[in-house]
């Protein structure tokens, strides 16, 4: 018994058009996964940079002396991103004594935060997370201001 034409012809066309749609399916899987790992390092690196340009500026006035004038700087770079971009000082021992969006003083200790950990033990460090502060998943990258015998703390960039 053999199929009349048209249906052999529907047949193969059919199995052809799933074909290829499994394949495009799969070519842009693999795409959007090579395009989102790179924006993430891109960002990670943008907020590297200005976590250290912070850092190479606040380091000499990083103290509880200094913490209004700190957290007026953080208001100030973190005012004028455009991106949306959160600044946040941190002491060695997790006090907040600067912070772009949210009033420092009120802010509990941020020792128990990944970066924060990872900045005072290796100089950077960062994370991807939930913030309670400002109730947003945040890409958080930190920069240690001082020695790692003698950190004075972080300074940490963060955005949505």
């Amino acid at each position: 018994m053999t199929l009349p034409l048209g249906r052999y012809f529907w047949k193969l066309f059919l199995a052809n058009a799933v074909t290829m749609a499994l394949i495009l399916a799969g070519f842009t899987w693999v795409v959007v996964a090579q395009l989102d790992r790179f924006l993430q390092e891109e960002l990670s690196r943008h907020l590297l940079a200005q976590a250290s340009s912070l850092e190479v500026a606040v380091r000499h006035r990083f103290d509880r002396a200094h913490a209004s004038e700190l957290n007026v700087v953080a208001q100030q770079v973190g005012s004028t991103e455009l991106e949306g971009v959160r600044i946040t000082f941190i002491l060695a021992d997790g006090t907040v004594i600067g912070d772009s969006e949210v009033n420092a003083s009120g802010m509990e200790s941020h020792t128990d935060r990944p970066e924060i950990q990872q900045a005072l033990a290796s100089g950077s460090g960062e994370s991807v997370r939930w913030s309670h502060t400002v109730t947003k998943d945040m890409k958080y990258v930190a920069v240690r201001v001082g020695s790692a015998d003698q950190p004075l703390g972080v300074v940490r960039v963060s955005m949505a």
